[in-house]
């Protein structure tokens, strides 16, 4: 599986240098072996993510901690270390350590209120850096706050979307909107509207498509021009624009 990955990383996005040197030494070969390379390559470049909580250190319980870690390994993709819980005055700091590129994607992700659900009111990054770390938070947070007044512009210009918020934010990024979760989304706007039935698919297309094609060319025109500080957080900037299973182009075919 190792080196799959890596076949694949060097076919889509490896430039010469690194392919160079990793057929000098492999990276399967680091991760077990890591005295074998020269060079900071080698390093465990990993990073701790603290998450404040806006809730009482005496009443937060485990199952709380638990959906918060299965909603992070469903953000990331992956299983996540074991989260380290303190007290602080008036909310509750989780701690956890990640590879920067995920640990990153946190971060940002948290910066955008993704994580609000669950109570999670901020974050901060910490770890020894290659790069530079303050220049890099700056970025980050400047990037999350810009996209975030995107969203709220967009979303108050229509008072069903506004108040369908969440709901259009979990599905806008998901892959794959199949049958089953447009119908779900048209009981959902039925309820809201105070309807008995629920509204069909081309309903559904109908009534969010405004709003998703405004959201589109707002987001399109501001991750290009942020690209370089999202490639440093590990966000893939061309599957977010390209992606052909992302639920804003099964609304709005591609012109």
């Amino acid at each position: 599986v190792l080196c799959a990955n890596c076949h694949e990383r060097a076919d889509r996005d490896w430039d010469e240098a690194t392919l160079k040197e990793y057929k000098k030494t492999p990276w399967v070969l680091r991760q077990h072996h890591p005295q074998v390379a020269a060079d900071d390559s080698a390093i465990d470049d990993s990073a701790t993510i603290e998450l404040i909580i806006n809730q009482d250190f005496e009443s937060y319980s485990e199952a709380d901690q638990q959906r918060l870690i299965t909603a992070i390994r469903h953000l990331l993709g992956t299983e996540v270390p074991l989260i380290i819980g303190k007290k602080r005055h008036g909310s509750v700091k989780l701690s956890v350590n990640l590879p920067v590129e995920a640990a990153g994607r946190l971060f940002w992700a948290v910066k955008q209120g993704e994580f609000e659900e669950h109570d999670v009111t901020d974050a901060d990054m910490t770890y020894k850096p290659l790069v530079d770390l303050p220049a890099l938070r700056l970025e980050v947070t400047r990037a999350a706050a810009q996209i975030a007044e995107i969203r709220r512009k967009i979303l108050s210009e229509d008072k069903l979307i506004k108040r369908t918020a969440r709901a259009l934010e979990l599905y806008l990024f998901e892959p794959a909107a199949t049958r089953q979760s447009l119908e779900e989304f048209g009981a959902t706007l039925a309820y809201i509207d105070g309807r008995d039935k629920p509204y069909g698919r081309d309903e559904v297309r109908y009534r969010l498509a405004k709003v998703l094609r405004a959201f589109r060319l707002a987001t399109t025109q501001w991750i290009e021009e942020n690209a370089p500080a999202l490639a440093k957080i590990g966000v893939d900037t061309p599957a977010i624009l390209n992606r052909p299973d992302s639920f804003w182009q099964l609304l709005i075919p591609a012109a």
